[in-house]
C-alpha cells in the first residue's frame, strides 16, 4: 500500500494512535469558569462565564499561532501533527505575505472589525477539506472535513458581533483508553508547559488560557479515588492496630 514515504521500506512510519480515539486537549482564551444556574422547570444548568477584559484581534491571532508552532517543537507534550489549529488555516486564507511565520501586510489583510467580521463569518462556515496526510487515507477519493466551529465563541449569529470566547485544539499520540498512571507523565508536562505561558504573558500584559482536557480530568478523578481509598485503608488499619495495642496492653 501507499505510505507518506513513498513506499520507501527502509523507512519506518511513526507509530500513532488512531487519531479518532487519541486525546484531544484545548487551549482557551475569554473563559472564566462555569457556573450553574436553574431554568424555568427548576432544572440546573450550567453556563460558561466569559472574561469581559478578553479582547480578540490581530495580537491575539499571533499569539494563537505562536502557541501551535511551539508546542509541535516539544517532544514530551506528544502533539500530533495531523491536526491543524484553525488559526493556520484562517492565516492562510487571510493573509497573502508573512514574515518570519507572522502575517503581515498584503493583498487580503484583516484589520477593521468590519474585516474581522466578514473573515470569520466566511472561514467558519466554509468546509475545510483535510489533506491527505491529515486523514491519513492517501489514495483515497473520499473527502472528510475538519469541524473548527466549536472553537469560537460569538455574542451574535453567524460569527458576527464580538468574539467572548477561542480556542485552539491538539490531539496528542495517547490514546484516550490509557491507564491514569500512564497518563500523568504527560499531564505535568503541559501543565507545566501551561504555567510558563502564562506566567510570561502576565509579565507582558497578555491573556492567560486555560486548558480544558477531560481525559486529564478523568485521570485526575481516578487517582484522587486510588489515593483516598489507600489512605482510608492504611487508617483503617492503624486505628486496628492501636485499638488491639490498647486492649491486651502487649506491643509485642
Amino acid at each position: 500500500g501507499t505510505s507518506r514515504y513513498e513506499n520507501d521500506c527502509s523507512q519506518q512510519l511513526p507509530k500513532f494512535s488512531p487519531l479518532a480515539t487519541s486525546i484531544e486537549i484545548s487551549m482557551v482564551w475569554g473563559l472564566l469558569n462555569y457556573k450553574n444556574v436553574y431554568n424555568d422547570k427548576g432544572e440546573i444548568l450550567t453556563e460558561p462565564v466569559y472574561d469581559p477584559a478578553f479582547t480578540f484581534d490581530r495580537a491575539q491571532m499571533n499569539r494563537m499561532a505562536d502557541l501551535c508552532a511551539q508546542v509541535r517543537t516539544k517532544e514530551n507534550l506528544m502533539v500530533r501533527p495531523d491536526q491543524p489549529c484553525w488559526v493556520e488555516r484562517f492565516f492562510y486564507t487571510n493573509w497573502t505575505e508573512t514574515t518570519e511565520g507572522q502575517p503581515t501586510s498584503g493583498l487580503t489583510t484583516v484589520d477593521t472589525p468590519k474585516e474581522w467580521t466578514e473573515a470569520l463569518t466566511k472561514f467558519f462556515d466554509e468546509k475545510h477539506e483535510k489533506t491527505e496526510e491529515e486523514t491519513g487515507n492517501e489514495g483515497t477519493t473520499k473527502k472528510q472535513y475538519w469541524d473548527f466551529n466549536s472553537d469560537i465563541v460569538t455574542d451574535n449569529l453567524k460569527y458576527t458581533g464580538n468574539v467572548k470566547m477561542v480556542s485552539v485544539r491538539f490531539r496528542i499520540n495517547i490514546a484516550a483508553t490509557v491507564a491514569a498512571r500512564q497518563l500523568k507523565p504527560n499531564y505535568t508536562h503541559w501543565e507545566t508547559f501551561v504555567n510558563e505561558w502564562n506566567e510570561k504573558e502576565i509579565s507582558n500584559s497578555g491573556p492567560t488560557m486555560i486548558m480544558i482536557a477531560p481525559a486529564f480530568t478523568k485521570m485526575d478523578t481516578e487517582l484522587r479515588i486510588v489515593r483516598s481509598t489507600l489512605d482510608s485503608w492504611m487508617l483503617s488499619n492503624l486505628i486496628c492496630l492501636v485499638s488491639v495495642l490498647l486492649f491486651t496492653q502487649n506491643i509485642l
